[in-house]
């Protein structure tokens, strides 16, 4: 993890981009997922919260990145 943050996160100037959910979590750089479940027409249902799962919501090669780190850089080279 420590070569990939320092070859290509850091040299990127990504801040918040790591591959650690751990990391993302303890940092405050992941955000916790929210969904209703039981909603009917005389029910407003629940709300339940959770981090999510590396597996289901991470892009290609498991990477947790954000808006500000993606815009950030500068793709006019």
């Amino acid at each position: 993890m420590e070569f990939v943050t320092k070859q290509i996160f850091e040299p990127a100037g990504f801040k918040s981009t790591t591959y650690n959910i751990t990391e993302a979590i303890e940092n405050g750089v992941l955000a916790e997922g929210f969904w209703l479940q039981g909603e009917t027409v005389n029910n407003a249902g629940t709300w339940y919260s959770s981090w999510p799962s590396v597996d289901n919501h991470v892009g290609a090669g498991g990477i947790l990145s954000n808006a500000n780190d993606v815009v950030s850089r500068d793709l006019s080279a």
